[in-house]
């Protein structure tokens, strides 16, 4: 939940110019332009920008702690989420206005429904009904059944760390 609650504050809630930065560093290190850093490109970045002892592991290293989707490459989301400036994205009015966007019902908490719909709207990747009980689980520190603005907070500020 953690995880997909963050891409979602990066794609929604982040500013154009927190972005632009990361967009320019992105391109940079993308030689061929295809929106997707290969290992080759990585590497070549670290000869370029960083002085690294040896810049095929820590390529491989990046390669392996970002890839999120196994494709081999980094595409400019993947780059985005690790980089963007986590205190900052985590602030206190972007986190309550997720919470509201995700709060479908405005009661003031989330539920394993509300989760489903969100992150996977019509059960699209048929995804497991438990597995959004378990996420509540995960964070609902007063075993009431659902999570409050402070339980989602709270959550989230374990990122910024």
């Amino acid at each position: 939940m953690q995880e997909a609650t963050w891409v979602f504050l990066v794609t929604y809630l982040a500013t154009q110019e927190e972005k632009s930065e990361l967009l320019k560093t992105f391109q940079a290190l993308d030689a061929n332009g295809d929106g997707k850093l290969t290992r080759e490109e990585i590497i070549d970045g670290f000869h370029r920008i960083l002085e690294s002892e040896n810049p095929e592991e820590d390529a491989d290293a990046i390669l392996k702690q970002l890839d999120n989707n196994n494709s081999g490459t980094i595409d400019y989301t993947e780059f985005v989420v690790a980089t963007i400036n986590r205190k900052n994205l985590l602030s206190k009015e972007r986190l309550e206005t997720a919470f509201k966007i995700f709060d479908q019902d405005g009661n003031g908490y989330l539920t394993a429904d509300e989760l489903r719909e969100i992150f996977n709207p019509g059960n699209a990747k048929n995804i497991d009904d438990e597995v959004w009980s378990q996420w509540i689980r995960e964070v609902d520190d007063n075993s009431d059944g659902r999570v409050s603005l402070s339980e989602f907070k709270a959550m989230m500020m374990k990122l910024g760390k």
